[in-house]
């Protein structure tokens, strides 16, 4: 990923968290908004769009989208 974000010219940022055993979906999804919330400062984007659905089909209709294909 980092060497396809450096090939368009976009700033790629890793991190990883260790919320232990026990971090519950909700301390997950709070810890992940956090990093991206640094991260949208730190490289002063406008936002952060994320997806995800229980069966993907909106995260795949805008991937086909942004392709430019139909299915």
């Amino acid at each position: 990923m980092q060497k396809l974000a450096k090939q368009y010219g976009l700033p790629f940022v890793y991190d990883r968290a260790e919320l232990g055993a026990g971090a519950s979906e909700a301390v997950a999804r709070e810890a992940r908004y956090a990093f991206l919330s640094r991260v949208k400062e730190a490289v002063g984007a406008d936002a952060i769009i994320t997806a995800h659905h229980e069966d993907d089909v909106l995260e795949t209709i805008i991937i086909n989208w942004l392709r430019g294909t139909k299915k």
